[in-house]
């Protein structure tokens, strides 16, 4: 996957309307960005990354919080954040940005970006 695939995949799985996992992987596996023949197999490994890219995008911050086995006190302290920053992400009082979800993400072994094409 180059990061140009991931990169759209990414904004995708995070607009408001995609919140059916199964469809979106579907709809992405399948699309002609992939440059595929018609009735070529989809990999495994497609299917793989398309739903951990969902899954990164749409992880609620305290369940991403707990796979590091932190309170909140201790995350926002490991990772430098400005207390009342999390505090507001966590409760939905302002949005996480894309780029910091993504990061906790990879750190949490959600989603592995070392594998990108480029």
């Amino acid at each position: 996957m180059t990061d140009k695939i991931f990169n759209q995949i990414y904004f995708s799985a995070l607009s408001d309307d995609c919140t059916d996992r199964d469809a979106f992987i579907s709809d992405w596996a399948l699309s002609t960005v992939w440059g595929d023949p018609v009735d070529a197999e989809i990999p495994d490994s497609r299917l793989d990354q398309i739903g951990q890219i969902w899954d990164s995008a749409h992880i609620p911050l305290p369940e991403l919080r707990h796979l590091f086995g932190l309170t909140q006190g201790d995350f926002y302290s490991r990772f430098a954040f400005p207390r009342r920053t999390w505090q507001n992400w966590e409760s939905g009082v302002t949005a996480c940005p894309p780029y910091i979800r993504l990061l906790l993400a990879h750190a949490a072994g959600l989603i592995d970006l070392n594998h990108l094409d480029g």
